[in-house]
């Protein structure tokens, strides 16, 4: 299966998921949801990244349900100023199966035609007045989305039916997975981050990542800033263990870090990863107490469409530790926010979820340093 480069916000010339994550806001959907008009309801803004059909969302529900609360979700094209939800529907109104606390829910059906550039809605809301139900539906996600097709995939929330909408946080992007007839699943799973730390010091800890379509020549890495104590910064060219085929080793002891915000990057001599190879890239702390920022996506079991909306598609860019014992322990919901600053050699990496990533080659070394992602 290729290395998915569709299905996830991307910013050209950095391979890794490398955006700020946080820890999922609330959307409280406590009185009854009629559509346009009146009680609480959820949204996410969007823009169509082409023609095609919606037929599923996932929303994440993090909230101590009482009774069996009926939420339904519709998809609606954005009004002129691109403000609020506009009628009529387009597609089909759903109730959402499997409204369970810390689950997904899942909306099936929705039978959404979308054309390319337009902006719509998905709107969410249960159907009769609760006292305490909450949907968790959104994330502190900064990532700039490939090719600004999802610049607007943005979360909001309403009191009056989404006649009107407001801003959940400031800079919160959706927690959500859409999947499409055509071109597979789009969004961002990852409702959490945490610092991977313990364990014997000298153990590597980094990400796995293989299917990648075209050679990419590799420039630099970019890191979270909790990876400031990293020591070592490595490359392997085989993932049958720690030390194998290594391709690049470098000290990173008095390595000035170019910050940005939360985040460290470093350039050094280019390596050529060729296409199809699979790979390792690893940081060796000196201390328990640090480990590379994680990402984590929550209930990871239940649907394969989330699985598939990881980071490059579900196997193909994830966790992996040194297992003490020759070789990597994995976590296919779990990836690292380590990034690769790559030079493409061919014109595209190609997608296994329909799209092409087609990243701009970046001027000749100093690269300039890297930013934090924005959706603006």
């Amino acid at each position: 299966m290729a290395f998915n480069q569709s299905n996830f916000p991307q910013v050209p010339c950095i391979l890794g998921p490398i955006g700020a994550v946080a820890s999922a806001s609330n959307a409280v959907m406590n009185d009854a949801l009629v559509f346009l008009a009146s009680g609480d309801a959820y949204g996410i803004h969007f823009c169509a990244p082409f023609t095609d059909t919606l037929t599923d969302v996932y929303l994440y529900c993090n909230a101590a349900l009482v009774g069996a609360p009926v939420v339904i979700g519709a998809v609606y094209e954005s009004n002129a100023a691109a403000a609020r939800p506009a009628n009529p529907a387009v597609g089909n109104i759903i109730t959402a199966t499997n409204v369970v606390q810390d689950q997904w829910m899942r909306f099936t059906g929705l039978a959404a035609s979308l054309t390319p550039g337009k902006q719509y809605w998905f709107i969410v809301g249960n159907t009769e007045a609760l006292t305490t139900a909450q949907i968790q539906a959104s994330a502190r996600i900064q990532v700039s989305p490939q090719g600004g097709t999802f610049d607007c995939f943005e979360d909001r929330q309403s009191t009056n039916g989404g006649t009107t909408m407001s801003q959940l946080v400031t800079t919160t992007k959706a927690l959500a997975v859409f999947k499409f007839e055509d071109n597979g699943v789009w969004g961002c799973p990852y409702n959490s981050s945490s610092t991977y730390s313990g364990g014997d010091t000298t153990l590597e800890k980094g990400n796995r990542i293989t299917g990648i379509g075209t050679d990419i020549e590799v420039v630099g890495a970019v890191l979270g800033a909790a990876a400031s104590e990293a020591s070592a910064f490595k490359i392997y060219s085989s993932a049958s263990g720690p030390g194998s085929a290594t391709i690049l080793n470098l000290s990173l002891s008095g390595n000035e870090f170019t910050s940005a915000a939360d985040l460290l990057d470093f350039y050094f001599d280019p390596v050529v990863l060729p296409a199809g190879g699979t790979y390792v890239m690893s940081l060796t702390f000196g201390s328990a107490s640090f480990g590379p920022e994680r990402w984590s996506i929550p209930d990871f079991d239940r649907y394969a469409d989330v699985q598939s909306c990881a980071y490059g598609g579900l196997g193909n860019y994830y966790q992996v530790i040194d297992n003490g014992a020759g070789g990597w322990t994995g976590d296919t919901s779990v990836v690292c926010k380590i990034g690769l600053l790559v030079n493409p050699l061919q014109s595209s990496v190609v997608g296994g979820g329909g799209g092409t990533y087609s990243p701009a080659r970046p001027p000749a070394r100093p690269a300039p340093r890297a930013r934090p992602f924005s959706c603006n």
